[in-house]
């Protein structure tokens, strides 16, 4: 309705200013028409003109739907109230012009003409053609008037008043015009008012009087009700019906077809048919108006009803629209925050709740509009009186178009439920955290043995998920023979229900998932609550106790069978346990043993060595010593004893257990193994003198050879190097390592050194020589062996190199950085592949320095081969930079890479050999 109304009131505007403006374009286009509907009436002057647009346009401004920017909405009002202020103006200024019978000079501010009545036979004589109607200038300033007292919210019935009369005004001037009466036209003989400015000022005074239909009388007419139904059909038919049966009437009569006398009955019988058929549809109205009334009159009853059962139930019930502002409330819901019901209405949650609050329910609102149905929300309420927990049901409230226009809620107060809720929630997860927390695994089921909680060991224990075990029968975790059983035994414990051990002297077995048992001991627990008898078992996984009390027995036996003599002594070393190994040991009798102090059992010189081992042993730490036992005889014994410490949980000495084995045959052997030993080791140095003889020096040949034979074993082992002249000056360096130790590696270092040296002295190329090494090496049975071969040409400034499995040589410059010779690397010797060995050519620099070396330099336990070589060119390059000479450089390194050079745990062999300057040619000699 609201829509309709401001569409008319809008049409109202435009055809008020399309009424002005007809007769200035019948002044441009020249149709004498537009400016007067005939000869000789009255015509729109420009004053009129003006104002009437003004009026026009601040009506269209007023009406006009917001855009919703406060700056638009400040712009239309300003503009409204200049338009119809200046209309307002120009009516009074001309008022005044006739009162007081002069010319102010308004009237030639927007046309002038010249005074006289001969170019307008409608105008009187003295007043000037271009000034409007005295009514016209009253309507004028009623109208400007009006709507200023519109734009207010005091004096709005007052505004429509004048709005009305305007109408009046507008409807005499136009009866007048079209009954042809003059006297409702001209006023005391001056300036009539013209047909458009008539109709223009009956579309003001309706337009005026519709813009504020939210107030006045205007709302009479414009609600949505059957009063306002009824208005406007008699508002309607009073200003159609009786013009338009006059009119009607009155051409009748100007045709002839009947006369005044007539025309005048027809008028009557015309308006009294018309205002039957009204009163009629007014009667129709009113009674469903009746109707309307009863039924309103028992829903208001059954709103009243709903109302004191809304104000008397616990409930905060409420009625939102669509912006959040409360519609309706009942008592409780206004109780909450001090007020009455009427005062709750239009505001909003940010009105009564803090910011946080109020957001939360305006977002619970937005989800029940969009979701279009009841919902449910649980949610902690900050009110005035604190922090509340509210239960609330919202429901979309829905038009007759189902679209969503308000929603509904009912919030029930549940704090207190609430709190004992959480009060529950608290104590079951306590419980539920002393179930997990409990080291044993617990089950918890009702009287028909159906599982009802189990804890996390429980799961860990039978290896069932928590899932599969509650609501499961208790059987599920006995094994299958025993189940039977079980049902009775439980029966009866349901019947007599205690705390105490289940199977009290039985042996009872728990199933796993798996169907493994294992043995378990169950403590029974009756727990009593609301709904019955639950029953608690606490299961202990007993395998391990099994098994340490079978150790301990396992022990005891071993103990006891112990061919070594066991003692167990106090911290002071007071002997309190001796097994019967001890008895024959000491060669007293068990009882006479216990209570004595270790010590006694020692011989007076030696009792200083258990002193110190028992002081070792309270700092911690177990203690062995070699002494000497006193037997009951006099006899003195070779022991071995063994102190070893017994501590408790928190770490304190607590006992002490010590083991003494007779050593006496073990004393007798080691003196014999070390007098073999010695033999040995003394045949295997002859034996490495013999073999290990140190090749002969070669004039021109700068060198310096090392070699450290093992300390551990037999003192000897395959290591070997050579140096062979050759013929026209070229020299053979030659490096080998037997793999293994002792007599039989010196034995085939012995076989091959003889014969690689004489292979070398025939010229042999380095692959050939590998070659035919490696034929002997094959007719030795379990042998291998790596070789390095390199023949100097200082002439030629080249060697040629050959390598079989061997580490390869070193190149130091004085220079350059220390480098691997690029060497083909063949298989080590005695492997018998057929692939033939080969050599490599390569530069020989005369100031250059070549390191040959086995194993045993380079290898040690726990390292990176790649380092220990990285360190090994490292230091040969330090010490040649250093030192000055092969033999202090040899040392160097040496002492670099060998933790104990004098002691090495492998053989090591080193040899530095710098190449002889070549020979000088005979002209270089003259």
């Amino acid at each position: 309705m609201a829509a309709l109304i401001r569409g008319v009131v809008v049409c109202c505007g435009l055809g008020a200013v399309l009424a002005a403006l007809l007769t200035p374009i019948g002044r441009l286009v020249g149709v004498p028409a537009l400016r007067s509907l005939a000869t000789g009436q009255a015509a729109m002057k420009a004053n009129t003109v003006v104002s009437l647009l003004a009026l026009g346009a601040a009506l269209l401004l007023l009406a006009a739907p917001g855009d919703g920017r406060r700056g638009g909405r400040h712009w239309r009002r300003w503009g409204a109230w200049a338009g119809a202020g200046l209309a307002a103006l120009l009516g009074a200024f001309t008022l005044v012009e006739y009162m007081a019978g002069i010319d102010l000079g308004i009237d030639r501010m927007v046309a002038v003409g010249p005074p006289g009545t001969a170019a307008d036979p409608a105008a009187p004589l003295g007043v000037p053609v271009w000034r409007m109607a005295p009514s016209t200038a009253l309507a004028l300033l009623l109208a400007g008037a009006a709507q200023l007292l519109l734009a207010g919210r005091r004096l709005v019935a007052a505004g429509q008043a004048i709005a009305l009369v305007i109408v009046v005004i507008g409807m005499l001037g136009l009866c007048g015009q079209v009954y042809q009466v003059p006297a409702l036209v001209r006023f005391a003989g001056y300036t009539g008012m013209a047909a458009h400015t008539a109709l223009a000022l009956i579309l003001l005074g309706l337009g005026t009087f519709l813009r504020r239909n939210d107030a006045g009388m205007a709302a009479l007419v414009c609600g949505g009700g059957s009063a306002a139904l009824l208005g406007r059909c008699l508002l309607g038919a009073t200003l159609v019906v009786p013009p338009t049966l006059g009119w009607m009437q009155l051409l009748g009569q100007r045709a002839g077809y009947y006369d005044s006398r007539l025309g005048t009955a027809l008028l009557v019988m015309a308006n009294v048919s018309a205002f039957l058929v009204i009163g009629l549809a007014v009667l129709a109205v009113a009674a469903r108006i009746e109707r309307e009334r009863t039924h309103a009159q028992l829903s208001v009853r059954e709103l009243r009803w709903w109302r004191v059962l809304m104000d008397h139930t616990p409930a905060a019930i409420y009625l939102k629209d669509l912006s959040g502002r409360y519609l309706a409330v009942n008592a409780t819901f206004a109780r909450i925050f001090g007020l009455r019901p009427e005062q709750v209405r239009g505001l909003t949650a940010h009105d009564l709740l803090p910011g946080p609050t109020a957001d939360q329910l305006r977002a619970n609102d937005r989800r029940a509009q969009d979701a279009g149905h009841a919902i449910q929300v649980d949610a902690q309420v900050t009110l005035p009186g604190g922090v509340r927990d509210h239960l609330s049901v919202l429901v979309p409230l829905l038009d007759h178009a189902g679209r969503v226009e308000g929603v509904c809620g009912i919030a029930t107060d549940v704090t207190d439920r609430a709190h004992a809720q959480r009060e529950h929630d608290r104590l079951q997860q306590r419980f539920a955290d002393l179930l997990e927390s409990a080291p044993d695994a617990m089950v918890i089921v009702d009287g028909r043995g159906v599982i009802q909680l189990v804890n996390a060991q429980t799961e860990a224990l039978f290896e069932y998920g928590r899932t599969e075990l509650i609501g499961a029968a208790v059987e599920m975790l006995i094994p299958e023979e025993s189940r039977q059983a079980h049902r009775a035994h439980r029966a009866a414990y349901t019947a007599d229900p205690k705390v105490r051990p289940m199977g009290a002297g039985r042996r009872l077995v728990g199933r796993r998932q798996d169907a493994s048992t294992f043995p378990v001991e169950i403590s029974l627990a009756p727990l009593h609550i609301e709904d019955g008898m639950l029953i608690c078992a606490v299961i202990r996984d007993v395998s391990q106790r099994d098994r340490q009390e079978r150790q301990r027995a396992e022990l005891a036996a071993i103990v006891q069978t112990s061919q070594d003599a066991v003692l167990a002594l106090t911290p002071a070393g007071v002997i309190t346990f001796a097994n019967p190994a001890g008895a024959r040991l000491y060669r007293y009798p068990l009882p006479d043993l216990l209570g004595w102090h270790l010590t006694r059992l020692i011989p007076p010189g030696h009792a200083e060595d258990v002193h110190t081992a028992l002081a070792r042993l309270r700092q911690g730490h177990p203690a062995s010593v070699e002494t000497l036992a006193a037997c009951r005889d006099g006899e003195c014994v070779d022991i071995e004893l063994t102190l070893w410490p017994v501590h408790d949980a928190s770490g304190h000495l607590v006992s002490i257990t010590a083991a003494a084995r007779d050593i006496t045959a073990r004393k007798l052997a080691d003196l014999e193994l070390r007098r073999l030993y010695e033999q040995h080791r003394h045949v295997a140095s002859t034996l490495r003198r013999s073999l290990m003889t140190l090749p002969p020096d070669l004039p021109d040949l700068p060198c310096a050879r090392r070699y450290l034979p093992a300390i551990e074993g037999a003192g000897i082992g395959g290591d070997w190097f050579d140096l062979i002249a050759l013929a026209d000056g070229r020299i053979g360096v030659l490096i080998a390592d037997v793999m293994g130790r002792g007599v039989e590696a010196a034995a085939v270092m012995g076989h091959l050194r003889p014969a690689a040296h004489a292979l070398a002295k025939t010229g042999m190329p380095p692959g050939d020589l590998l070659h035919a090494l490696d034929d002997l090496v094959c007719d030795l049975p379990d042998q291998l062996v790596t070789c390095c071969y390199l023949i100097l040409d200082p002439a030629a400034h080249e060697m040629r190199v050959g390598l079989a499995g061997h580490l390869p040589p070193l190149l130091a410059r004085p220079d350059a950085p220390v480098s691997t010779l690029p060497l083909v690397v063949g298989l080590p010797l005695g492997v018998g592949d057929s692939e033939p060995y080969t050599h490599t050519r390569l530069y020989l620099p005369h100031d250059a320095t070549l390191a040959l070396y086995t194993d045993g330099l380079i290898e040690t336990p726990g390292t990176d081969l790649d380092a220990r070589l990285t360190l090994l060119r490292t230091e040969l390059r330090a010490a040649l930079a250093t030192t000055g000479s092969l033999e202090a450089a040899a040392d160097h390194v040496l002492a670099r890479l060998l933790p104990d050079p004098a002691n090495p745990a492998d053989d090591v062999t080193l040899l530095l050999v710098q190449p002889p300057a070549p020979p000088r040619t005979l002209g270089a000699a003259r």
